[in-house]
């Protein structure tokens, strides 16, 4: 019985491993989104204080 109870604790633990995991990499493309918007911007914000000051 107590063999059962480990393998049942175990797939629980396996099973949430696996949420966090596709939770993560769901979390590392909205990360990555928002840093290439944050650059685009950036990078237009510089383009446009270099012309400025030409």
């Amino acid at each position: 019985m107590r063999a059962g109870s480990a393998g049942k604790g175990f797939t629980v633990v396996a099973d949430e491993f696996r949420n966090l995991a596709r939770k993560s990499v769901d979390v590392e493309r909205i990360l990555l989104s928002s840093l290439k918007k944050q650059y685009k911007w950036l990078s237009r914000a510089l383009k446009l204080l270099i012309s400025l000051h030409s």
